[in-house]
């Protein structure tokens, strides 16, 4: 069987310019301009094909269109030092950043506006709240918490947050996986 070997984007954090990896010859491709410190922090591939950078201190998001790495940008989130890490393509197609300093939800629908159409939804505690997402089998989007002592998980459905158990806090967890059995693992940090 022919395999594809497809590229890899890394996200921008404080780098200058974008990364490309070539997994078949280990070779390095640069592009485009980005304005480092500390910016971004993690991508989503939409289904689109466009890679949608996460805003950490970003005022202005960023969305790379694979076929031909050009960058367009996107606006509308909140702006606080640390707001999002990570992002989870919900079962909708929609991505939704991961709130750690940020005290409101964001979503991204690719289809609507040209991909850059921001919605605010919830809320949430801010303070390294959570790092890292999770799509559960029922279609939730659970946020890996840090800081949190309670759980928070997104129905996508009508982006309704919702909160559940009782967790250590004190950055306690960063990131999370799904398991082949439906249940979610949690790293420690």
């Amino acid at each position: 069987f022919p395999v594809t070997i497809t590229p890899i984007y890394f996200a921008p954090m404080g780098a200058t310019y974008g990364v490309i990896v070539d997994p078949s010859n280990n070779t390095v491709t640069t592009y485009g301009s980005f304005p480092g410190g500390v910016q971004f922090d993690g991508a989503v591939l939409a289904p689109n094909g466009k890679i949608y950078f996460v805003p950490h201190t970003a005022s202005i998001g960023r969305i790379v269109d694979t076929s031909n790495n050009t960058i367009t940008t996107y606006s509308g989130f909140p702006v606080v030092a640390g707001a999002y890490i990570g992002g989870v393509l919900g079962p909708n197609g929609k991505i939704y950043f991961v709130p750690c300093n940020a005290t409101v939800g964001v979503v991204i629908d690719p289809n609507t506006n040209n991909g850059t159409s921001v919605e605010l939804y919830g809320n949430f505690p801010g303070s390294t709240a959570y790092i890292g997402g999770v799509v559960a089998p029922n279609g939730r989007i659970f946020f890996g918490p840090s800081s949190a002592t309670v759980g928070r998980f997104v129905d996508p459905t009508n982006n309704t947050v919702t909160t559940y158990g009782s967790f250590p806090g004190s950055q306690a967890y960063n990131g999370a996986c799904l398991a082949p059995n439906g249940n979610q693992y949690r790293d420690w940090e």
